[in-house]
């Protein structure tokens, strides 16, 4: 797969000879793994990932292409790069064998190792973890570390991250420990809300480097390895913070313990010395208890940005959770959520309520035609012209696929129509993406105050799509 990125748009200052190889090997190739997410994996012959966004990020700063070799097991990607049939390895941790035929930049990502546990569990107080059952990724490179520096639990591994975070939610597992960016990726994956980040595991300074990512370029092009660096010392805070973004960023405030136990070992020493000199003691603990005052005040700060940071980080959770990724609109399960207390109110208040549903017209002839970027782009533009037109109190959401549920708060049937067509006009006459147009079906329903929930008007809404698709398409009608 040939990834076009187009044009350098940063000024590097790159020498004659590195401008003349970029000239000469326009098109580097680059590993793909099958399934490693969060940062590198392959879905419908697409290379995501954050990895992928970063080395794509830097093919764009230097004006190379990207050719993505993938289908292969993460050995023979490694025994290729070794032949000479890969050049850059974009998520490469670093370890003593591979130096001999890699070159590296500079990390551009700590990848720690943390704690979850559920959201309302109380028993996890200071750091006690002695005797809980926490579970841990069976092909887990980190799983002799724990095991030697957490000897007093009950380490379960299991064969992938849905069913780590599954068992927690479940309370099958007291904990989970695993990179936040791949745990906060699978609970949005699996719309699970109900964990936290607890704390990250305290690594010593060669383990912590082991999990420290870079790009690893093949040791034959040095050329190219001064390229990327080059393309790597350009990338700007707000460009790196964006790609973690869009794959869940992750932080958390931490607390430095070594001023407690220094202040331990001093009030230790001010008791040894209160058998020598009484005179003296009453200097030393008047000064100590200043310095304990202090040291109280800065720990105490540092644990409410540390409190708030977790509030926010399980906020962000939440958001993920109830949001469609591709479109920063609503999912399905807010949908849901929300349909619940707005049914309530409308059964309360004897409110009219409807329901549209939409559908893009031949959406799969978009993507096999134009490729599933084209497709994406599409879906884009359709949510971008809906919430331009739809009310505030409207309710959008992506239902599945390139299907959409609009509910409409105290408005009948007739209302809705009016809405529905409105929207449909919209999008026939104006709506072009790459110069393609398109037209969407839309059925509509009212519901009825009859019915416990709106399971039964999404259902009418779905047969009168199903009416408009049968009746032509780019229409709108109701049952």
């Amino acid at each position: 797969m040939l990834s076009s990125v187009g044009l350098c748009k940063d000024l590097i200052n790159f020498t004659e000879e590195e401008k003349e190889w970029i000239k000469n090997h326009p098109v580097i190739r680059v590993e793909n793994e099958l399934n490693a997410a969060p940062f590198d994996f392959n879905e419908s012959g697409k290379a995501k990932g954050l990895s992928i966004d970063y080395i794509k990020l830097l093919a764009q700063k230097t004006g190379l292409k990207i050719e993505f070799i993938y289908g292969h097991t993460w050995d023979e990607l490694l025994e290729l790069f070794k032949q000479g049939k890969i050049d850059v390895m974009p998520s490469f941790f670093k370890n003593k064998e591979r130096e001999h035929f890699t070159l590296y930049t500079e990390p551009y990502l700590e990848a720690k190792l943390a704690v979850f546990i559920r959201a309302d569990d109380k028993n996890f107080k200071n750091k006690d973890i002695i005797n809980k059952k926490i579970g841990i990724l069976k092909s887990h490179g980190a799983i002799p570390y724990i095991k030697e520096k957490l000897t007093n639990i009950d380490l379960i591994e299991l064969e992938n991250q849905t069913k780590l975070i599954q068992r927690l939610a479940t309370e099958k597992l007291d904990a989970v420990i695993e990179n936040p960016f791949i745990m906060y990726y699978f609970a949005q994956i699996n719309q699970i809300d109900n964990i936290r980040l607890w704390d990250y595991i305290e690594m010593d300074e060669e383990q912590q480097g082991k999990t420290s990512m870079h790009i690893g370029v093949r040791y034959d092009l040095p050329i190219l390895h001064q390229i990327l660096v080059k393309a790597v010392d350009a990338v700007s805070d707000e460009e790196m913070l964006q790609i973690k973004k869009k794959w869940t960023t992750i932080s958390i405030v931490r607390i430095d313990w070594t001023p407690v136990v220094q202040l331990l070992g001093a009030i230790v020493l001010v008791v040894i010395f209160l058998l020598w000199n009484n005179r003296i003691l009453k200097s030393l603990v008047k000064a100590k208890t200043q310095e304990l005052q202090k040291l109280n005040e800065t720990l105490e700060l540092k644990v409410k940005l540390r409190t708030k940071e977790l509030l926010r980080l399980n906020n962000e959770l939440a958001l993920i959770a109830n949001t469609d990724p591709l479109t920063n609109t609503h999912n399905r399960r807010f949908f849901f959520d929300v349909s619940k207390q707005i049914v309530s109110l409308s059964k309360r208040d004897q409110l009219n309520l409807s329901v549209a549903m939409i559908d893009i017209d031949k959406f799969k002839n978009i993507n096999d035609t134009h490729g599933h970027d084209v497709g994406d782009k599409v879906i884009q533009s359709l949510v971008k012209e809906l919430n331009r037109t739809i009310r505030n109190s409207d309710v959008l959401a992506r239902f599945g696929g390139e299907e959409f549920v609009i509910l409409f708060p105290n408005t009948g049937l007739e209302g809705a129509l009016i809405t529905s067509e409105k929207i449909r006009k919209i999008i026939a006459n104006c709506s072009t993406v790459d110069k393609i147009s398109f037209t969407i079906s839309i059925g509509v329903s009212e519901f009825f105050k009859a019915e416990q929930n709106i399971d039964a008007t999404i259902k009418r809404a779905d047969k009168a799509l199903y009416k408009a698709k049968n009746g032509g398409r780019n229409r709108v009608e109701y049952v």
